[in-house]
């Protein structure tokens, strides 16, 4: 796994819509291998609400939970510290996904 508190990424990307984001990371764990995660506030919660971000007029969309969509002022945030470290700030939590192939 991925050290949260050090790891370098490889890539950082984002789905929006208007205010909302959802973000994405990748990095190589310690064998060097591929790994990917969605950013959020902490973890995924049982029953919490989730919010549709729809692009292109609607053509294209994703449903997630709210505990991982962040407003434009978080998302810049964010993507700052990695442009500046090439890692996220320690306050973001991150969902391994573990079928992700890349």
């Amino acid at each position: 796994m991925l050290e949260q508190d050090n790891a370098r990424l490889k890539r950082i990307v984002a789905e929006q819509a208007l205010d909302i984001m959802r973000i994405e990371a990748q990095g190589k764990d310690s064998e060097g291998q591929i790994r990917h995660y969605i950013l959020g506030h902490g973890p995924v919660q049982p029953g919490e609400s989730e919010i549709v971000i729809a692009w292109e007029g609607g053509a294209h969309h994703v449903t997630i939970p709210a505990s991982e969509a962040f407003g434009l002022d978080e998302g810049a945030r964010i993507f700052q510290h990695y442009f500046d470290t090439g890692t996220v700030p320690k306050d973001v939590s991150r969902r391994f996904l573990p079928d992700f192939v890349s």
